[in-house]
């Protein structure tokens, strides 16, 4: 707990009205005073000021009391109030997801770097894929409200570090630095995108499954000769009790294989000149068993320790949970039988190769309607979601 002034009390009460609507359809002013705990007056004033900043409307009667009496005005989030833009961004490509404040989306899109593209920096990269992306949005005629986007590597998401990313050869790299440079007219976060892929499966932090996994698959063909990259690369998503679970360090969402040596720059037990041919099923199937075993093998501990109620596949692993099954039923049937079986574990992501840019977004909206954290714990992007709420 810590002291709040009246601003902050202010503040903190408006964070607790949005995040309720964003929870339901619609909800009347008494039906959040009793839900919130707070008074009629408190909840007046507040859905007040978000009907004239736009971000609530009212849509219409709801029902009456038993006893007879005027029906309540119903509240809900306004569609209008702006968008916000979720980018899964790779070395090669990038995922774009433009969701509404209900956290549904309006658009997917998919944006490739090409010739001397390829080879721009990580901050070019994503400046152009944000042009790509705002020139989108135009024709949408909303405002944008924040961008969140979802990188490969160890990222402190607080303070906007990157602290690693072998993709994009970054060390320790200020993201909230850089990206203040270009003094945007929104707030942009960053997160691990194996992260943001269990972010997309995790609603708000209410869920069924509290405890779960998300496997982020991404493929990344050899652009050159020499390429070290190339093959297909795998991030951990981590739930726990609703929680997205980032490791001290931030190392999760990261994965290591158990059958890693130094003699393999990439994360598996398997030669890179062998990963790379596996970047499509097609063209190496007996490779794509023998990673997808490996994968599996190395899940075993996970499942044991953990006990997820589910294993989301995402990314290029859509489209393959039959092989994931059948490895398991033909070659660790024993071990996978021990952990209570797999009928209902595994399932793929509903949102495909758009998961970890679906969830980029749906993070930023959770950080936008949840209530807020005590000063001294801000992360570097509050002020900037705090501004939305300015007239």
């Amino acid at each position: 707990m810590y002291a709040m002034n009246q601003s902050h009390q202010k503040e903190y009460n408006r964070s607790l009205v949005l995040h309720s609507l964003s929870m339901h359809t619609a909800l009347s002013r008494v039906e959040l005073a009793h839900m919130l705990n707070l008074k009629k007056s408190s909840i007046t004033a507040i859905v007040a000021d978000l009907l004239d900043l736009g971000i609530l409307q009212e849509v219409g009667p709801g029902e009456g009391r038993r006893k007879g009496g005027r029906k309540p005005i119903m509240l809900s989030l306004q569609d209008s109030f702006g968008v916000v833009l979720g980018v899964d961004l790779q070395p090669q490509s990038a995922f774009i997801t433009v969701c509404n404040v209900k956290g549904e989306i309006l658009v997917k899109d998919f944006f490739e770097f090409s010739g001397e593209d390829l080879f721009l920096s990580f901050m070019q990269k994503f400046t152009k894929v944000l042009d790509h992306a705002r020139e989108t949005v135009e024709d949408l005629s909303l405002s944008i409200l924040g961008v969140s986007l979802g990188v490969p590597g160890w990222v402190d998401s607080k303070d906007g570090v990157i602290l690693r990313s072998i993709p994009f050869s970054l060390s320790k790299y200020n993201f909230a630095e850089e990206v203040g440079r270009l003094d945007l007219p929104f707030p942009v976060l960053v997160e691990n995108d194996a992260n943001c892929g269990a972010w997309s499966e995790v609603k708000h932090r209410v869920t069924s499954f509290r405890d779960s996994l998300f496997l982020l698959f991404v493929n990344r063909p050899v652009i050159h000769e020499g390429d070290s990259l190339g093959g297909v690369a795998l991030g951990l998503g981590v739930v726990l009790n609703g929680e997205i679970y980032t490791g001290s360090d931030y190392s999760a969402g990261d994965f290591t294989s158990a059958f890693w040596t130094t003699a393999q720059s990439g994360q598996v037990g398997i030669a890179d000149n062998i990963m790379k041919t596996i970047i499509d099923e097609g063209r190496d199937p007996v490779v794509s068993r023998r990673y997808t075993k490996e994968i599996l093998q190395n899940l075993i501990p996970l499942i044991s320790v953990l006990a997820p109620k589910k294993i989301t596949l995402g990314g290029s692993a859509c489209g393959k949970l039959e092989m994931f099954k059948d490895v398991i039923q033909s070659e660790l049937a024993d071990s996978y039988l021990a952990q209570g079986g797999v009928e209902d574990l595994f399932r793929e992501s509903g949102y495909g190769l758009y998961a970890s840019a679906f969830g980029a977004a749906r993070r930023f909206i959770w950080e936008l309607f949840f209530p807020m954290v005590p000063a001294q714990q801000e992360p570097y992007y509050y002020k900037g979601l705090k501004s939305l709420f300015n007239d």
